[in-house]
């Protein structure tokens, strides 16, 4: 099976505009990622296109066949321009890029303090009217957005698949957000994860989600962190907890 990171530096080489492309790729993503995250890789991609149409990537992703192999996807993307580096070089870097990311974010987490009064505190919580920590933590971020020493709300996000720790979102004061370690995959899910029997919400942001909860009733909701995620984090939602519904709330924009 081919490494996740080699499929997704392939795929930003290739058209996703072109349908006999997209048919070839969910092919492979199905053959070496399985269906369920085959299919996220497939609607990512695709999702890029001008011609981009949910109903007909659901449709030929369904019917594809896994027949086509990553040695395929690899040919089309030298036609594409692509250069394969040496191997041992490229997985190495890689997996040390993506690990470096998400022990970052790991550490920002572990060093914040989710303590209800302090993280309520924050410029952004009382801009939002949220009383307190609301699933967050707070502390201190150095970034190039957010700023030196950058007093900030830190949203966690977690795998929809193992519940591990993958990244954070860090808001600071002025409402400026950063992400760090990974988002692909993962979300920020807010409130009773037991209440499948009745309707979720999918909002794009934290404030959004925790407001979703808070005052209009949803037993559940989740942070895509960001409208091009939405998608994305409906069907891993909808494939890992099965509630009877999930409303995508775009107008709910922090």
């Amino acid at each position: 099976m081919a490494q996740v990171a080699e499929i997704a530096e392939i795929l930003r080489y290739l058209d996703p505009s072109d349908r006999m492309i997209c048919l070839k790729v969910f092919s492979v993503l199905k053959k070496e990622l399985g269906e369920e995250q085959g299919w996220s890789f497939a609607l990512n991609f695709a999702s890029e296109a001008h011609n981009y149409d949910l109903r007909w990537v659901k449709a030929n992703y369904k019917w594809a066949k896994p027949v086509l192999g990553f040695g395929y996807l690899m040919a089309i993307a030298r036609d594409a321009g692509w250069v394969a580096p040496p191997r041992e070089q490229k997985n190495s870097a890689l997996l040390d890029d993506a690990k470096k990311r998400i022990d970052f974010a790991r550490a920002v987490w572990s060093k914040a303090s989710v303590d209800d009064d302090f993280v309520a505190g924050h410029p952004y919580t009382q801009k939002k009217e949220i009383d307190w920590a609301g699933g967050c933590a707070r502390g201190s971020v150095t970034a190039s957005i957010v700023g030196r020493s950058a007093d900030c709300l830190i949203v966690p996000v977690h795998s929809l698949v193992t519940d591990d720790l993958q990244g954070v979102q860090c808001i600071n004061s002025d409402g400026q957000k950063q992400s760090f370690g990974l988002l692909r995959g993962g979300a920020f899910v807010f409130g009773d994860k037991r209440a499948v029997d009745q309707s979720w919400a999918i909002a794009e942001g934290w404030a959004s989600t925790v407001a979703l909860v808070k005052w209009l009733g949803y037993p559940c909701a989740v942070c895509s962190f960001g409208k091009s995620r939405m998608n994305e984090v409906f069907d891993l939602v909808a494939k890992r907890f099965k509630p009877v519904q999930a409303d995508l709330m775009c107008e709910y924009d922090d």
